[in-house]
C-alpha cells in the first residue's frame, strides 16, 4: 500500500500532537501523585504528633524540602491590633537565620500591618514574588532578613488569635505557580487542623486543672463514692482532715464507717436514692477516727453516663462545727464574716450538686466527640469537614466548662470586713446567676424583677449575697415541704427590688408559693439555730445569719405569710452621698 506524502505528513503531525498529549497527562498524573504524596505526608504527621511543639517544628521542616525554600516559620498572633509580633516556631537553612534567632518580638509597622491584612481579607495563600505583589527592597523587614519572595497563608484554629503561616527564598527571587499555591494551602489547611487538636486538648487540660484545683484547695470536702457498692474510690485533703484519717484509711471505706446508729440511718435513707435522683442536700453528724462529732452539710449529686446510668457519686461536704461554737457572738463583726463564709461555702457545696450535673454535660459531649475522631482516625478516614465540625464542639463545650468553674472562682471569694457602698442590684444577679441551675433541676421557676439602676446602700456584697441566698435558700425549701423534692412542680419564687426614694430605703423581697410559716414559730423565726426542718435537713443558722448582716447594715428583716406561701422584706438605708 502506497502512502502519499500529505497522507504521512498528516499521520506524523497527529503521532506528535498524541505524544505531547500524553506527555501531558503524564506530567499532570505527577503533579497530583506529588500533591497527594506531600499531603498525605503531613497528615501522618500531625496525627502522629503527641507533642505541640514537635509537631510544628517537623512540619516546618518539610516545608523546607517541599517548597525548596530558605526559610519556613508561623509567625503570632496575625492580629492587626497586635502592637508586636513574634515567630514562635522556624525552620531555615543555616545561611538564612530568620525572627526566631533574634530571640525578641517585633514592633509592628505599615508592611507588616499590610501583610498581616491581605492573609486575613484573602481566602487562600498570598503571594509576594517578581509577578505578583513585589516586595519592596527598601522595607525594614524585607532587608532585616533578605525576603526576595515571600508565600503567606493566614491559619485560622478554633483557638486562639489567627497565625501566619509563610515561606521565604532569600538566596533569589521564586514566582509560586498555581500548584505551588494550592499545595501550600492544602498543607496550611492540615496544620491549622493539627493545632486546632492540641490547642483544645491544652485548653480542656487547664480547665481539668482548674476544676481538680478547686477540688484540693477548698475548705469542702470532696468525696467520690461508687454508686452500687457505696465505697469511697476519692477524697480531697480537707475531707481527710475533717474526719482525722490519711487518705488510705478512707479509700475503699463506706460512709457509713463514720457514723454512729442515729445517723446511719440517714445515710441509708439518702444513699438509696442514689440511682433515683439527681442531687440530694441533708445534714448529718459524722464520727472522726478519733471518736470526735463533726456536725456537717453533705451536698450530694448523682454523674451519670449518656444513657443515664449512675457512674459516681459526688458529695461536698461542709463541716458546720464551727456554727455553734460563734452562737454567742453571732452578731459581731468578725464573727459575722466568719459565718458569712462558712455559710457561702455551705451553699456552694449544696449548688455543686447542680454545678457538677452543668459539668457533667459539656465533658460528655466532649467525650464522645473524641471518640469520635479517634474512631475516624484508628479507620484510617480523616475527612476535613468532619474534624472541623468535631473540634468545633470541642471548643464550645470546654469554653461552657471553663465559664462554670470561673463563675465557682468568683463566687468563693472571702467577704471583708469593710463597709463600702455597695449596689443590691449587683449582688442579686451575682446570687441568682449561680442558684438558678439549681433551682431549675429542682423543678422550680425562679422569677427576678429588678430595677435598671438602684442607689447603693453601705456594706459588704459577699455579705448581701449570703442574704439573698439564705433567703431562696428557704424560700426553695419551703417548697420542697409542700410537693416533696422529687416534684417541684411549676413552683414559684420570686425575687424583686424596689428603690424607694420617697421613704429613702431600698427593698428586697422574696416570696415563695411554698406552705407558709406557722403563726406560733414567727417570732423566733430569726433565733440562732431554731428550724423547724426535720433532723437532718437546714442547719437554722442561715436566717440568724442573715439578721445579723441586715441589722449591722442599718436595715431591717422581717417575715409574713401571703396568699399560697410566705414572703420575707428586707429593708435597707440608701447610702447617703
Amino acid at each position: 500500500m502506497t502512502v502519499s506524502q500529505e497522507e504521512f505528513d498528516r499521520l506524523q503531525a497527529r503521532l506528535v500532537e498524541l505524544e505531547d498529549a500524553n506527555a501531558r497527562m503524564r506530567e499532570s498524573h505527577a503533579r497530583s501523585t506529588h500533591f497527594l504524596n506531600v499531603v498525605e505526608r503531613i497528615n501522618r504527621l500531625v496525627i502522629a504528633a503527641t507533642d505541640f511543639r514537635v509537631m510544628l517544628d517537623q512540619l516546618l521542616s518539610e516545608f523546607l524540602e517541599i517548597f525548596a525554600c530558605d526559610r519556613a516559620w508561623l509567625l503570632y498572633p496575625c492580629n492587626l491590633d497586635a502592637e508586636t509580633w513574634s515567630v514562635p516556631m522556624e525552620r531555615t537553612r543555616p545561611e538564612w537565620p530568620g525572627a526566631l534567632a533574634e530571640g525578641v518580638e517585633q514592633p509592628m509597622d505599615d508592611h507588616v500591618h499590610s501583610v498581616f491584612k491581605l492573609a486575613l481579607e484573602t481566602p487562600g495563600a498570598v503571594r509576594f514574588d517578581p509577578e505578583i505583589n513585589p516586595l519592596p527592597p527598601d522595607e525594614a523587614v524585607n532587608t532585616k532578613f533578605n525576603i526576595h519572595s515571600q508565600l503567606t497563608l493566614a491559619i485560622r484554629p478554633k483557638v486562639g488569635d489567627p497565625w501566619l503561616l509563610g515561606i521565604h527564598h532569600c538566596a533569589k527571587p521564586q514566582v509560586y505557580g498555581p500548584e505551588d499555591c494550592r499545595l501550600f494551602e492544602a498543607l496550611g489547611g492540615r496544620i491549622a487542623d493539627g493545632m486546632s487538636g492540641h490547642l483544645l486538648h491544652q485548653k480542656t487540660a487547664e480547665s481539668e486543672k482548674k476544676y481538680r484545683s478547686i477540688i484540693t484547695t477548698t475548705d469542702e470536702g470532696y468525696w467520690l463514692i461508687d454508686p452500687h457498692t457505696k465505697q469511697t474510690l476519692e477524697v480531697n485533703d480537707s475531707l481527710c482532715r475533717m474526719l482525722e484519717c490519711e487518705r488510705g484509711e478512707l479509700i475503699g471505706k463506706t460512709p457509713f464507717d463514720f457514723v454512729d446508729e442515729d445517723n446511719r440511718e440517714i445515710f441509708k435513707e439518702q444513699t438509696a436514692k442514689i440511682v433515683d435522683t439527681d442531687h440530694r442536700s441533708y445534714n448529718i453528724t459524722l464520727r472522726t477516727k478519733n471518736g470526735r462529732e463533726v456536725f456537717t452539710r453533705f451536698n450530694a449529686t448523682t454523674l451519670r453516663d449518656e444513657a443515664g446510668r449512675p457512674l459516681y457519686a459526688v458529695a461536698f461536704v461542709t463541716d458546720l462545727t464551727q456554727l455553734k461554737i460563734y452562737e454567742s457572738d453571732i452578731i459581731s463583726l468578725k464573727n459575722r464574716v466568719r459565718l458569712t463564709q462558712i455559710s457561702k461555702l455551705a451553699s456552694l457545696g449544696e449548688m455543686a450538686t447542680g454545678i457538677a450535673h452543668e459539668i457533667n454535660q459539656p465533658l460528655n459531649i466532649i467525650r464522645m466527640s473524641a471518640d469520635a475522631v479517634t474512631l475516624m482516625m484508628e479507620q484510617g478516614e480523616t475527612s476535613p469537614d468532619f474534624l472541623k465540625t468535631r473540634m468545633e464542639t470541642i471548643a464550645s463545650q470546654t469554653q461552657r466548662a471553663a465559664d462554670i468553674i470561673e463563675r465557682m472562682r468568683i463566687f468563693g471569694r472571702r467577704p471583708s470586713e469593710q463597709t463600702v457602698e455597695i449596689c443590691p442590684r449587683e449582688a442579686a444577679l451575682a446570687a441568682t446567676g449561680f442558684f438558678r441551675e439549681q433551682l431549675r433541676l429542682q423543678g422550680i421557676d425562679l422569677e427576678v424583677d429588678l430595677p435598671d439602676a438602684c442607689r447603693p446602700v453601705k456594706g459588704d456584697l459577699v455579705q448581701l449575697e449570703q442574704v439573698i441566698l439564705n433567703l431562696l435558700t428557704n424560700a426553695r425549701d419551703a417548697i420542697e415541704d409542700v410537693v416533696g423534692e422529687a416534684n417541684a412542680g411549676t413552683h414559684r419564687i420570686t425575687l424583686r427590688i424596689e428603690d424607694r426614694p420617697t421613704e429613702d430605703t431600698i427593698v428586697l423581697s422574696v416570696v415563695d408559693t411554698g406552705c407558709g410559716i406557722r403563726e406560733d414559730v414567727l417570732p423566733n423565726l430569726f433565733d440562732p439555730f431554731f428550724t423547724t426542718k426535720e433532723v437532718g435537713k437546714g442547719t437554722g443558722v442561715g436566717l440568724s445569719i442573715s439578721y445579723g448582716i441586715v441589722t449591722a447594715m442599718g436595715g431591717s428583716i422581717a417575715a409574713e405569710n401571703v396568699d399560697g406561701g410566705a414572703r420575707f422584706t428586707v429593708a435597707l438605708p440608701a447610702a447617703r452621698r
